[in-house]
Order: C-alpha cells, then structure tokens, then sequence
C-alpha cells in the first residue's frame, strides 16, 4: 500500500471517528493556498481544526513529534487565513487538534488543543 493510500484510508478512519463523537463535518482536504486543513469539524459552538498524521506501527511514539515546528506553522497560517476568509473571528471557540493514526492496527489517538497558539 502507498504512503498516499495509507495517509488517505487513515483520514477516513479519523473522520468515522469524529462522527461518531458527535462532529459535524465542515470540511476536508481544505486548501488555503499552498497549505492543507485535513478535517473541519463542528463540536456544538467550537469549531475544530485537525491535524491527521498516519504512521506505521514500528512509529506510533512518533507521530505527533513527527509533526515538524514548520509544518505546525503551515496549519496555524492556513487556520488563520480560513477564519478571516469566512469571517469566522469571534464567531466560534477555536480548537486546535492533532489525530494520530496507527496503520498497523488502525488505533487513534486524539490530542485535543495540541495547538494553543491560534489568536
């Protein structure tokens, strides 16, 4: 299976996830610019924006210290740039979360308010 197709199936899966805990889907694959949102979501009055890593089961310590500062950067500028495109400041709580996927035995792990740096 390709890193694409293994990334892919495990947005899938944090999307099933995130249902089923209740989130309204808003959006996925959101494209602000050159930078990605992965998923979305609605939970009651917070808007919620995920970070979705997939790994192998031989990296699962890894996966949120495999999220670079960089690429932690390109979220919060995509996240900001969303909210202002929409008018969404002040509209919503805002909460910043990574899922971290095991390909191995497709476990999840959410990590609420991984990001506190949003305003």
């Amino acid at each position: 299976m390709s890193r694409k197709s293994i990334g892919k199936q495990g947005e899938c899966l944090a999307l099933q996830y995130l249902k089923e805990k209740g989130y309204q889907l808003v959006g996925k694959n959101v494209r602000m610019g050159r930078f990605e949102i992965d998923i979305i979501a609605k939970q009651n009055q917070t808007l919620v924006f995920f970070e979705v890593k997939t790994r192998g089961m031989d990296s699962w310590d890894s996966n949120f210290t495999s999220w670079s500062y960089a690429q932690q950067k390109r979220f919060l500028f995509a996240v900001k740039r969303y909210l202002t495109d929409n008018n969404l400041w002040n509209k919503f709580d805002i909460r910043l979360d990574f899922i971290a996927i095991n390909s191995g035995n497709w476990s999840i792990e959410h990590i609420e308010n991984a990001l506190t740096d949003c305003r």
